[in-house]
């Protein structure tokens, strides 16, 4: 009987080794396939798991890293796709959602901090303006009130100091 990585050749009578993404068990007269997900091991006695953050296609020879912003978990065929308002951390192998004050959407590689005056919460795939009257804090997390005393219109980035003469906030009138 041949030892396992190997098959009995039918014409030499001989033991071959198994090749590509191929296994045998001692005493197999032909080596068997591995399955997707799984690659031979290099002495092809067995299948062994493509590792997390990657994937093998019943096509494919070898395990590949899966594509920007998709992610698998252990012996996967194939990778899966992280969402919008969301990247892919940990080599590949899990989604995270982007952090407040940042955003994804489906044109993006990575999150991205919001615009001037602009907010966005956990999980965003846009970031929303602020009114006039208010301005970004400095995480683009939330939009504040200006100060007594200041101003912002749509046109300018931040709150200024009102002109001479005059006041503002809700009792101005």
């Amino acid at each position: 009987a041949c030892p396992a990585g190997t098959h009995r050749d039918t014409y030499s009578e001989s033991c071959e080794r198994c090749t590509g993404n191929t296994f045998s068990n001692a005493g197999d007269s032909q080596c068997s396939p591995c399955g997707a997900g799984t690659v031979a091991s290099q002495d092809n006695t067995r299948c062994v798991e493509c590792a997390a953050g990657t994937y093998r296609a019943p096509y494919m020879n070898e395990c590949k890293l899966c594509i920007t912003n998709s992610m698998s978990m252990d012996g996967a065929s194939k990778c899966f796709k992280c969402g919008e308002g969301k990247v892919a951390v940990e080599e590949q192998t899990k989604c995270r959602s982007c952090k407040a004050g940042t955003y994804r959407d489906s044109t993006m590689t990575e999150c991205v901090s919001c615009g001037a005056n602009s907010v966005s919460s956990a999980g965003a795939t846009s970031c929303e303006p602020c009114a006039v009257g208010t301005a970004a804090n400095e995480d683009k997390t939330t939009c504040e009130e200006c100060e007594a005393g200041t101003y912002r219109s749509s046109d300018m980035q931040t709150c200024v100091v009102c002109p001479e003469n005059s006041i503002s906030g809700n009792n101005a009138g």
